[in-house]
């Protein structure tokens, strides 16, 4: 369905500030009411938007509840879902289609009706105070650690020696001292152990934090503890552990720094960053960017409205972003990536590739080994290869120039077409058959395929280290 003036016009006026996130939603609703839908089936990103206003209504009945290993577990449930429905939305997207409306649809959806609207913690008074409490557990006692706060920070390190323990500190404040000291007495500390496993939960005696209050937890464990952390607002940080991590947080950004197992982060409002894992990695945002670095084993990383970057992976590595770029620099392993609206960058690679982008150029430097699988809509597509190259290739966009560099010692077969543009080469090529839109021939011994298509755009086949075409 292609966005009218009209709904490019509410979007820059959300952009720029002057109307709400749930302000937009309503006139983008009232147009589409007003333009109508054509028959036939729903289009495939219709079960995305829905999952998200699932979402929506969910996290706002716990948030008014505030039971928050309830409130977060359901949320990120509600959101796994309507990730893999966008996933399938744009496996199944066809290049030439346009989705700038559909993605808008499902930002503001998610902007507007699930996390948009600030929920103020902190209150303006001339009254505050803390209090703080410490759970400790002797060494051997647990091996996995749950902890959850409804408002506050996490924040996870090495225990250094000493045992696992938990601090949390809460505070309050109010326009009394007598108000101030109601609501500290308001918040306590759940505890429940049993089986090498406890779990600590921040709640309220009343089901509701009152107004003006947090409690933010410090963390430090021992080595060998595995940890599953949540806020339902406030950010995580995770450095130091020795042991697997799950982090999740629905307004507030999630860092996980050096850790030494398998690690899953996701945030809904918020950048997920991750840094020298050594263990596979799960690192997923609904808004914000997501960013990954020197991480031993596989990683799958992802956006719905932000950018993606992926650097120094040693694993297999999955990317994709619904409205934003994907960035990945030095991956050994296989490499599938995908962006709706957004450029795909990919340098040093010697696995697989797989690459896929609707609303945006391919670009791929630095290539070592393994097969290439290109696939654009709107924008075009380069490839090349940094060592002689005897694999498979296709590439193939609706509209955007193709251009691919080999090194001559590299052994393929090329076919090339275009609709309507032209097809050159400066390769040395046995058994050669051209003409204005196409070409084929074979590069030293033929071993791979490389096959080209474009439906609008020129192809260009240049050898490495030669900038002239014949």
């Amino acid at each position: 369905m292609e966005m009218t003036e009209e709904g490019r016009m509410i979007l820059r006026m959300l952009q720029d500030g002057k109307i709400t996130a749930a302000e937009a939603e309503t006139l983008l609703s009232a147009l589409e009411s007003r333009r109508g839908h054509p028959g036939g089936p729903e289009p495939p990103w219709g079960a995305a938007r829905r999952s998200a206003k699932a979402a929506a209504k969910a996290a706002k009945e716990f948030l008014a509840e505030m039971r928050p290993e309830r409130y977060v577990q359901d949320a990120m449930r509600q959101l796994d879902d309507a990730m893999r429905q966008v996933e399938r939305a744009v496996r199944d997207m066809q290049p030439g289609k346009r989705v700038n409306e559909v993605v808008a649809k499902i930002k503001e959806t998610v902007m507007a009706e699930q996390f948009g609207e600030e929920h103020r913690w902190q209150e303006a008074g001339a009254e505050s105070a803390e209090r703080d409490e410490t759970v400790s557990f002797p060494e051997g006692t647990i091996q996995e650690l749950s902890v959850s706060t409804p408002v506050g920070r996490i924040v996870a390190k090495p225990a250094e020696g000493a045992p696992t323990t938990v601090r949390v500190v809460f505070r309050a404040t109010g326009p009394t001292a007598q108000d101030v000291a109601a609501k500290l007495e308001e918040l306590v500390l759940d505890s429940r152990r049993g089986d090498g496993a406890a779990e600590l939960v921040v709640r309220a005696k009343g089901g509701r934090i009152p107004s003006g209050c947090s409690a933010d937890m410090e963390v430090s464990t021992a080595p060998g503890v595995s940890l599953a952390l949540k806020s339902a607002h406030g950010p995580i940080e995770v450095n130091g552990i020795n042991g697997d991590v799950s982090a999740e947080a629905v307004n507030g950004a999630v860092t996980i720094s050096a850790v030494s197992g398998d690690v899953t982060a996701k945030s809904v409002n918020g950048n997920v960053e991750g840094t020298g894992i050594s263990g596979d990695a799960n690192l997923s945002t609904v808004n914000g960017h997501a960013a990954a670095s020197n991480v031993n084993g596989d990683l799958k990383i992802s956006s719905v409205n932000g950018a993606v970057e992926a650097a120094d992976v040693t694993g297999d590595l999955r990317a994709s972003s619904v409205n934003g770029g994907v960035t990945i620099a030095n991956a050994t392993g296989d490499v599938s990536a995908e962006s709706v609206n957004g450029k795909l960058a990919v340098n040093h690679t010697t696995g697989d590739l797989s690459l896929k982008s609707l609303n945006g150029g391919i670009e791929v430097r630095g290539i070592a080994g393994g097969d290439v699988h290109a696939r654009g809509g709107h924008g075009g597509i380069t490839l090349e290869f940094a060592q002689p190259f005897s694999g498979d290739v296709t590439a193939e966009t609706s509209s955007g120039h193709i251009s691919v560099s080999l090194p001559r010692e590299s052994s393929v077969r090329i076919r090339a077409t275009s609709a309507s543009g032209r097809v050159e080469s400066n390769l040395p090529l046995t058994d050669e058959a051209r003409s204005e839109r196409s070409l084929s021939g074979t590069l030293g011994q033929g071993e791979g395929d490389v096959t080209l298509k474009t439906t609008s755009g020129a192809i260009t086949l240049t050898e490495i280290g030669v900038q002239d075409g014949r």
